[in-house]
C-alpha cells in the first residue's frame, strides 16, 4: 500500500488515527510546556496562550512540510519561514543569542 494512501485513510479509520491522535496530543503538550517555560524565564511574550501558539507553530511545520514534499518551497525558505514565526514567538530574546 502506497503511503499517502495510508496516511490519507487514518482521517476515516479509527484504529489507524488513534495511535497518530495520541502521539499528536503529546507532542502538543510538550511543545505548549515549553513555550510556558519560556513564558516564565521571560524569553517570550506572556500575552500569548501556550496551547493556542503550540497549534500554530505545529500546524505551520505540517504545512510547510506539505509544500516540501510537494516541491513548492525549498527546505531553505521553509526554514527561514519557521525561524520568522519562532522569532516572532520568542522575540528579541531569541535574536539575541
Amino acid at each position: 500500500m502506497r503511503r499517502s494512501k495510508r496516511v490519507s485513510q487514518t482521517a476515516t479509520s479509527t484504529p489507524l488515527a488513534a495511535p497518530l491522535r495520541e502521539h499528536y496530543a503529546g507532542l502538543a503538550s510538550f511543545v505548549a510546556a515549553q513555550i510556558e517555560r519560556a513564558q516564565q524565564s521571560g524569553m517570550a511574550a506572556t500575552a500569548r496562550e501556550p496551547n493556542e501558539e503550540a497549534a500554530a507553530l505545529l500546524a505551520l511545520v505540517d504545512g510547510l512540510s506539505a509544500h516540501v514534499l510537494l516541491g513548492a518551497r525549498s527546505p531553505e525558505d521553509v526554514r527561514r519561514a519557521l525561524e520568522a514565526h519562532v522569532d516572532a514567538l520568542f522575540g528579541p530574546a531569541r535574536q539575541s543569542r
